[in-house]
């Protein structure tokens, strides 16, 4: 293909007006780049981090066959997909990413890039090629495998007691490394806390200040009403005991 390449647009916005109100991003606005990937314990998921190039998004998880490349910092992915799902959990809005395409890649066209999409249907298991046995008497033996083969079984598997010994000294600071860097990209336990505050608060405050009936129109059947009034005076605060309640009442005086 010939010509100049365009860079791909990101999708301005769509963090606030759609993540974070816990809806997908629409097929035609689901451009983003990577900031960062995390992997989870489960080899085939990866925390994910993203910019729409307004807001940042750093709740979002990455689902995709073991193997295959994990988009790294710089990618820009389009997310537009109806395998791709927007997860409420608690306070949380998780967009789950199952198929994605890599528009531009920080490592090159060669590293899964140039729009094509990432293929997550998982890898077919290889089946080990058995040598013919020369006589029916001798047992059959299993095939050797090449250099290559057992140098990607090697790396797959998880590190023993020696490479941790090799360490040495150096783990500790490794492992508090790691711990600045998962601070620096998804914050603090703190600043995850005030962002679920200031989002509940945000879904609150409206339906606060929407009145549902007037002062002038109560009467004392209504037991559920939402009043919008200014307060021009409040009393003091007095205990009050019986044997149905206890507890702490004042008076106040509204104005509509």
């Amino acid at each position: 293909m010939s010509g100049a390449s365009t860079e791909p647009a990101l999708s301005r916005g769509v963090i606030a007006s759609h993540l974070r109100r816990g809806q997908a991003p629409p097929k035609d606005r689901a451009v983003f780049q990577v900031l960062a990937t995390k992997k989870l314990s489960d080899p085939t998921k990866h925390r994910l981090g993203l910019t729409d190039g307004d807001q940042k998004y750093t709740e979002g998880l990455l689902v995709i066959p073991e193997g295959r490349r994990v988009p790294v910092r710089g990618d820009v992915v389009d997310l537009a997909s109806r395998d791709n799902q927007m997860v409420l959990t608690g306070e949380r809005n998780i967009l789950v990413v199952k198929k994605f395409t890599v528009l531009r890649s920080s490592d090159g066209p060669g590293a899964n890039g140039g729009g094509t999409e990432a293929d997550t249907s998982a890898a077919e298991p290889r089946t080990p090629s058995t040598s013919t046995s020369r006589g029916s008497s001798s047992p059959q033996r299993p095939a050797k495998r090449s250099a290559a083969e057992t140098s990607a079984v090697d790396d797959t598997r998880t590190p023993d007691s020696s490479a941790s010994a090799s360490a040495g000294p150096s783990s500790s600071s490794s492992n508090n490394g790691a711990a600045s860097a998962k601070r620096a990209l998804f914050g603090s336990t703190q600043r995850l806390e005030e962002d679920r505050r200031r989002r509940q608060q945000d879904d609150v405050l409206p339906q606060l200040l929407h009145a549902t009936h007037q002062i002038k129109d109560l009467n004392p059947y209504q037991n559920k009403y939402t009043i919008l009034a200014r307060i021009t005076e409040l009393g003091q605060l007095a205990e009050r005991n019986s044997s149905r309640w206890s507890g702490y009442v004042f008076n106040v005086t509204l104005q509509a």
